[in-house]
């Protein structure tokens, strides 16, 4: 698992969000986030931008 990947799951689980819903409220779905929590994807800078800033976390 690298940095971002698990860095999102800790977001996640903070937050008590499923993936589905996670997911949603950044316009991303659960197949999408499952995706970047395994490695399977590279998360876009787009992406990362979105999850930072309505989840208010630092993107370093």
């Amino acid at each position: 698992m690298d940095e971002v990947s698990g860095r999102i799951i800790q977001v996640r689980e903070a937050l008590r969000l499923s993936q589905k819903r996670f997911g949603r409220n950044i316009g991303m779905n659960r197949d999408t986030i499952n995706n970047l929590e395994h490695d399977k994807v590279r998360i876009k800078d787009f992406h990362k931008k979105c999850i930072c800033l309505y989840y208010g976390v630092n993107e370093d």
